[in-house]
Formats: C-alpha cells, structure tokens, sequence
C-alpha cells in the first residue's frame, strides 16, 4: 500500500508498505530514499496523534489511504573521533633530580596568582525573603528570581519585567547560589486558589494585562521549571483563567483585537492573546497531525508560537502520559 508522509516544514513523499514492515523498517526505508538527513535514530513517525514504536507493524498501524504520517526529524549528536593518547616519555632521573628543588617556588607563585574566592552573597532579610518566595511560588527558579529582584533593587513590579523579558545589559548581578527545584506551596493540591491569594501573582497579572503578548512566556516559562505547576494550570484551566481575569478595572483599550474568538469585545480589562491567519493556519496544521485541539494551542502558545517547538513540546507531553 501506498502512505503519504509529511514533514513538519510541509515537505511531503510517498513510500510503497507492506502490512508486514515494522515502523523500523519504514524509518530506514525513509532513510535510504530521502537521504541522510532522516537518520533512523533521529526519526519520529506520528499518525493520529500517537507515537508510532519501532516494534509496531504497518498493518497494527491501520493506515489510512485519506491521511498522512507525520515525520519528526531531531538532529542526531555526532561525536568526533576520539584520538589514541600518546605515551609521553618518562624524563630521565637526572632531569627530575634537577627540577625538583625549586617545585615549593614554583607552588607559591601558583597560589599567589590564584583568584580570590568569591564572597558568598548576603542573606536576604525577612521582607526581601517573602518577595523572593512569592517569585518561586511563581514557578521560576529561585537563582533567577534573586537575581531579578537584586537587579530591580528588591522592586517586586520591576523584578517581574525582569523575569519575563530579561535584565537589561549592563546591570550586572554577582549571585552565586545553587538553583534549587521550584515547587507548589503547601496547599495547592486542592486547585489554584494558592494564587488567587498571591500577591506577586498579582503584580504578574498587571504586567500580563498591560501586554498580553507576554502569556505565552509565562506559560513556556512555568512548563520549563515548574512542570507541577503547569499541570496544575492544566488541569484547572477555567480556574486559571478565572484568576487571570479577576478584578478586572475599566480599560477602553481592553478588546478582543483577533485573539478573541469571533472578533466578539472582551470584557474590560480581560487578557486576549493575539491571533492572526498565520497562527490559525500553523494551529491547523498542527491539529491535522491528529492531536488534541487543546494540547495544539497551549504547546503553540507556551513556545511563542513557534510551530516546530510546538511539536517538541506536544511530543513531551506524549512522552509523559
């Protein structure tokens, strides 16, 4: 049977099956006719939003004549050739005899030359020690947090600006802290009432109101440190919303501009993240290779709408289930 395959950079080819072929063999017949780029390794083949394993046979697969299998190619690590050590002649004793002596000379000048050790930073007092706490409880990493509130000089609305479009160049900031694992407050467990409560949240939700077009930063952001968290987000998502969009002031400005669905007026002050004929067709696409609507456009959203890391992010998500 015939099967149309499709890339992700809508690169398009057909392959002749057998019912009997494994997803392997298919893989290196994808390799021998479309060249080295398709690396048998590097290769992930994708029909009806699921992951097809090397072991599966075409006939298991039930391909349809009226669809195509999506072609993930991931660039596969290539590693020089490692050289032979070469065997360093042992020096004569006479030599070793004469360059013994001034080795404790030789000892002083290293240690003399040698960097000073950097002083460990100051410990936070208990005001600046909430603020950092409420960035964590955020998702973000506690060595990037501290880093943005001493950069905004502990200004909570400024170290969030930090956080979601980086510190300028030019403020230099001496931390030297491990970065610990983010994790959920006591308490969240029950839903996302922990940040209904929060108060940097708070800040956070102004900052997003004022450019909605730093959501999807947020949200990369949270399913990059803080997988916990997001699934929370996901799993409560009207919730989230809801929380988002709560106390919302008057704002003229506050409409519905392509993001909202139908062209319809937000409520004021509501978050609407922009959407153009672009992005729907990528989201399109993306739902034509067999995923679920919600998971295309939370992946597209979280990585900026970059099409192909939308993909690497939907694949991870498959790869957690």
């Amino acid at each position: 049977m015939k099967v149309l395959f499709k890339c992700i950079t809508q690169e398009s080819f057909e392959l002749e099956l057998e019912p009997t072929d494994t997803i392997l063999n298919v893989k290196e017949k994808i390799n021998a006719t479309q060249g080295e780029r398709f690396a048998v390794e590097g290769v992930k083949l994708i029909y009806n939003g699921k992951v097809l394993e090397n072991e599966d046979t075409v006939e298991a697969a039930n391909f349809d004549a009226k669809k195509f299998v999506v072609v993930v190619v991931k660039p596969v690590a290539k590693y020089p050739p490692v050289e032979p050590k070469k065997d360093t002649p042992a020096p004569t004793p006479a030599a070793s005899a004469s360059t013994t002596a001034p080795a404790p000379a030789q000892e002083i000048a290293t240690a003399a030359n040698a960097p000073a050790t950097p002083a460990a930073p100051e410990p936070l007092n208990a005001e600046n020690q909430a603020k950092l706490n409420d960035l964590v409880a955020m998702g973000y990493p506690e060595a990037e947090a501290t880093n943005a509130l001493r950069a905004a000089f502990y200004d909570t609305n400024r170290a969030v600006e930090y956080l979601l479009n980086g510190i300028p160049e030019g403020i230099a900031v001496d931390v030297n802290a491990p970065q610990p694992e983010a994790v959920i407050p006591e308490g969240a467990a029950g839903g996302l009432d922990f940040l209904a409560n929060n108060e940097q949240f708070a800040q956070l939700r102004a900052v997003i109101r004022q450019n909605p077009n730093l959501l999807p930063e947020l949200l990369g952001q949270i399913a990059t440190d803080n997988p916990e968290l997001m699934n929370l987000i996901r799993e409560n998502e009207a919730q989230f919303l809801d929380i988002l969009n709560a106390d919302a002031q008057d704002d003229d400005g506050a409409e519905g501009e392509g993001g909202y669905e139908g062209g319809e007026e937000l409520p004021a002050g509501h978050v609407a993240i922009p959407i153009n004929e672009e992005d729907r067709n990528a989201i399109n696409r993306l739902k034509d290779m067999g995923f679920p609507e919600q998971l295309v456009i939370e992946a597209y959203l979280a990585c900026d709408k970059n099409e192909g890391l939308a993909v690497d992010y939907i694949l991870r998500n498959l790869d957690g289930e």
